[in-house]
């Protein structure tokens, strides 16, 4: 599964595009997946957001995708399996990927306290 942020700040910082280089490409290398418009959550300096969700691995979201910078993600991570930690922001879910930092530990978001979307809290 491919996340593209598509909110406003997204589409101002060329998420349309970026959507379209992710579709061309993944019907380049004939690949099956599911590309999903998704809304903001609060990084509109890291816009365009892409996450990548493969089988059995944690998310990974890579901030400040050009065209460019995307289709080589796509080839890289989805056709020879390198999930170019030099890229990526950080990932979410079960399990590590080596060279990538944990997604809630980036220093501006490990400070916050998740309140109104905390599961625990209700």
């Amino acid at each position: 599964m491919i996340l593209v942020g598509l909110a406003t700040c997204g589409l101002a910082a060329a998420g349309n595009a970026t959507l379209q280089v992710i579709k061309e490409t993944l019907a380049k290398h004939k690949i099956d997946a599911t590309v999903m418009p998704v809304g903001a959550w609060g990084c509109a300096t890291w816009k365009p957001l892409v996450d990548i969700i493969k089988p059995g691995r944690p998310r990974i979201s890579y901030s400040h995708m050009t065209k460019d910078k995307v289709a080589q993600i796509i080839e890289d991570y989805l056709v020879n399996d390198n999930p170019r930690p030099d890229l990526a922001l950080g990932t979410m879910g079960e399990g590590t990927v080596e060279g990538i930092p944990r997604f809630f530990e980036l220093p501006m978001l490990k400070p916050q306290v998740r309140i109104i979307l905390d599961s625990a809290a209700l």
